[in-house]
């Protein structure tokens, strides 16, 4: 029976985004909910040796899944062994573009990751994704980010062996889910970002992008959930293209089944990674790097920089490929919006069969 009761409080307890822990919703902040929700007194789990911390190869002492998993995230996507699916279709999105009430976030330094979330969105109009293929609605969670301490490492999903300087995480809940071991449960658009040569087009900073490094610069150090007044911003300004209503648009991305990459590692994700990658300044990377994983402490050690977990093994899994080759693209891009995101920056659908 305790099992039972363990597993169902670490999904309630990190997925509800209308219950009061929210903030603590998704992979990033499964581990924490665990140590700070009264269920049992467990390990830090972390990045980095120390002797009050669990690494990543050790993850699995406290949470089983973790090592004993099949279907482990992230991984290494080697282009040769991917397959085209011609059955990928694209997703809608819906309510990107509204904004919470009175336009506030909470944000979170929890000595992990960095993250945003907002419990302030209108019932009637929370932002989402609405998959036609598995006739799912899902319910935007939160965002944050893992990064590294150089631009050759940072990533958590590697393309042909190579490691980007930051990815970005968009966590989505199925609505209406009651299950916590439903395999397709949770659904995370992965991001990869390179730093743009100095000078370049790609270098100049987007307005809309700079209201989230504010909030990113606010949590320097690690604690509590802070409420930041983000007038102006909202998912939609994180793409390139104004995506309204059930508008679809697409482009070439990975999918496949995989699970949280951070403790309890539960392998409840779909995970759709797009191909092509988007481009982020030096300074905003800086920004990144100066977050602490312990208030009051200085140095290297004590930055938050490398939280990123070793791909894992694939174990037979097939990594598919959706290809847009030959379809009509519509696209609505904002004046200079791509000078620094592409505009093939588009999110993606479940699959019609698996």
């Amino acid at each position: 029976m305790l099992p039972h009761l363990f597993i169902f409080c670490v999904f309630f307890c990190s997925y509800d985004a209308k219950l009061s822990t929210a903030a603590s919703a998704g992979d990033s902040l499964l581990g924490n909910a665990l140590a700070t929700s009264g269920v049992t007194t467990v390990p830090r789990w972390g990045y980095r040796e120390k002797a009050d911390e669990l690494t990543p190869l050790t993850w699995q002492v406290q949470y089983p899944v973790c090592g004993t998993g099949e279907r482990q995230s992230p991984i290494d996507i080697e282009s040769n062994a991917v397959q085209v699916d011609r059955g990928l279709q694209p997703i809608r999105f819906t309510n990107y573009q509204v904004e919470p009430v009175d336009a506030v976030w909470q944000v979170v330094n929890n000595g992990q990751v960095v993250q945003l979330s907002s419990t302030g969105f209108p019932k009637t109009a929370t932002p989402g994704l609405t998959d036609g293929s598995f006739n799912a609605d899902y319910e935007f969670l939160q965002l944050h980010f893992h990064w590294g301490a150089s631009d050759d490492l940072g990533s958590e999903h590697v393309i042909d062996g190579r490691h980007y300087p930051i990815e970005l995480h968009i966590v989505h809940q199925k609505v209406r889910d009651t299950n916590p071991q439903d395999s397709t449960g949770l659904t995370v658009l992965g991001v990869l970002f390179e730093v743009a040569p100095t000078g370049s087009a790609q270098a100049v900073q987007n307005p809309n992008f700079q209201l989230l490094m504010q909030a990113v610069g606010a949590v320097v150090d690690p604690g509590p959930s802070i409420n930041m007044t983000l007038r102006g911003f909202s998912l939609d300004d994180l793409l390139p293209t104004s995506l309204k209503g059930s508008t679809m648009y697409s482009d070439a991305y990975y999918r496949y089944l995989g699970s949280l990459t951070t403790p309890p590692c539960s392998e409840t994700v779909v995970w759709s990674v797009l191909k092509d990658h988007l481009f982020i300044t030096e300074e905003q990377m800086q920004t990144f790097r100066r977050l602490r994983k312990r208030a009051g402490f200085e140095g290297p050690d004590n930055r938050l920089s490398g939280n990123f977990r070793p791909v894992q093994r694939l174990n037979g899994r097939i990594i598919r490929m959706y290809d847009p080759s030959g379809m009509i693209m519509t696209s609505n891009p904002r004046p200079g919006f791509n000078r620094v995101f592409p505009s093939w920056w588009r999110l993606v659908e479940y699959p019609r069969n698996g």
